[in-house]
Formats: C-alpha cells, structure tokens, sequence
C-alpha cells in the first residue's frame, strides 16, 4: 500500500466517524455549564479557528449574538470581561494563539482554553483557567468535529437553537454512508481538478463552509 493509500485509508475511517466524534464532544461541552456573553471573541488559526467562523455563521443566523475571530498575535483592544473568550488550538502550542491569550489575561479577561495540550493546557493549569480538552493524536484539519462539538456544546445551552441534533447527527451519517458509492466519480473528479484554477462561490451564511472546503 502506498503512502498515498495509507492517508485516504486514514481519512475514511476518521470520516466514517465524523457523527460520533462530534456528538461525543458536543455533550462534554454542554457538560461544562458555561453562561455566554452575548458577545463572543475566539482566538484561533487555520483549522482550529474555522471552528470560530462555524460558530459566527450560526449564531449570526439565529441570534443576536456577535462573535468576532480573531486570526492574529493581539487580540482587539475594547475586549474586556464583557466579552465571552475562548481561545482554540488543536496542538496548544499555536503561538498566535498563545500571545492572544497571555495579553488578555494580562487584562484580566477570563478566557477559555480548547485544546489537546501544550502551552495552552499549562497556561490553564498555571491561572485556573477553564480547560476543555480534545483528544491527541489526530491530523489537526481531521480534529474539527471534536474542536467545534466542544465549542458549540459549550455555548449551547445559553442561546436558543432551533435544532435538532438528533436529525442533523443522522443527516451527517446519511452522507457519508453515500460516499461509498461515489468513490469512483470522486477520483476521477479530483485527478481533472489537479492543475486546474478552482473558484469557490458562497452566500455570506456559507462563507466557513467555502473556506473549509478551500
């Protein structure tokens, strides 16, 4: 088996459990009994911050609620402890991340931490800080439903969403069980997309989606 075969063999079994991984981290957050602000600020990069823009797309559509993303060393100045934070790195040793989180707790803003360990993990430890923690071990793009189960978990039960998990678990599960019958059309697919300039189109709701896909 080649090492191209081995990373899709792998990415499969971490698709087929896509459902359970983010129902699982879904209820640990909820577990946390975290009280939301009605402004949210998430500190994050790359894949993990895309668990941010997931949860501004939703709360923008359902709720009142603003969330900025911040994808930088600094966070914004007017955050103070009016402000719900949460600061998100698979590995906890994201250094944008970390140089966000040592400014605002050096402003006293209390923040929490998602991560599987590192720097972050010893930061929470160190300040008392309140740390929910994802598994180790996986590729970080694959760990988005177990990062964003928990950021959405956490913040669940403090708006009102007119959704029902259990349906959307077994949406999610529907398709990817139909996956398995497209494999073949999606190699060919993805072998003419090589070399070819690619545009992606979204409403400003799906605008996560796209970037993610991207």
């Amino acid at each position: 088996m080649s090492d191209l075969e081995k990373h899709v063999a792998e990415y499969k079994i971490l698709l087929n459990r896509f459902a359970k991984a983010f129902s699982s981290y879904f209820e640990k957050g909820r577990h946390q009994a975290i009280s939301c602000k009605s402004k949210i600020l998430i500190c994050g990069m790359g894949g993990s911050a895309i668990c941010g823009d997931y949860l501004r797309s939703i709360l923008s559509y359902y709720t009142d609620c603003e969330v900025i993303v911040s994808k930088s060393y600094e966070p914004p100045n007017f955050i103070d402890n009016e402000w719900s934070v949460f600061a998100i790195s698979y590995s906890g040793n994201t250094e944008e991340t970390i140089s966000q989180v040592r400014i605002l707790l050096e402003r006293g803003v209390e923040v929490t931490i998602i991560s599987s360990g590192g720097v972050l993990s010893n930061l929470a430890k160190e300040r008392n800080l309140l740390f929910l923690e994802v598994e180790s071990g996986l590729q970080p793009r694959a760990a988005l439903p177990n990062l964003f189960g928990l950021l959405l978990g956490a913040v669940y039960d403090s708006f009102s969403f007119p959704l029902d998990l259990e349906e959307l678990l077994s949406e999610i599960n529907h398709q990817i069980e139909g996956l398995s019958s497209q494999e073949e059309f999606m190699k060919d697919l993805a072998s003419r997309m090589i070399s070819t300039p690619i545009f992606i189109l979204s409403s400003t709701l799906f605008s996560s989606a796209g970037l993610r896909f991207r």
